[in-house]
């Protein structure tokens, strides 16, 4: 298995595996493009997937998750594509939007 696949996985299985590497996983244009565009949460954002042909050329999200994804090279985001059959694997959602990412848990406000 690929070894971002089997981390996206483990993410989404295993409780302790997301306290140790204090990650989780999002899904969801809305959600990655929201994140993306607001400096203090882009930076919780380590990996990217997508699946070109549901992500880029989504007719409302596409053009702004690329514009996006260009703005925020010079960050410390991993961004791969993946067919859709590697996208499924990554989630456990029945029909998956086509991009999803793993996060830094921020820290709790006390």
């Amino acid at each position: 298995k690929n070894p971002t696949v089997k981390h996206f996985q483990s993410l989404l299985a295993k409780k302790k595996y997301r306290k140790e590497q204090n990650q989780t996983v999002i899904e969801g244009h809305r959600l990655v493009i929201d994140l993306l565009s607001n400096p203090s949460t882009s930076r919780l954002i380590r990996n990217i997937v997508l699946d070109e042909q549901q992500a880029l050329r989504h007719p409302q999200y596409g053009p702004r998750l690329r514009k996006l994804l260009v703005e925020s090279r010079d960050n410390d985001i991993t961004v791969s594509i993946g067919s859709p059959a590697v996208v499924k694997a990554c989630t456990d959602t029945v029909t998956p939007q086509g991009v999803l990412a793993t996060i830094s848990l921020p820290p709790p406000y006390t």
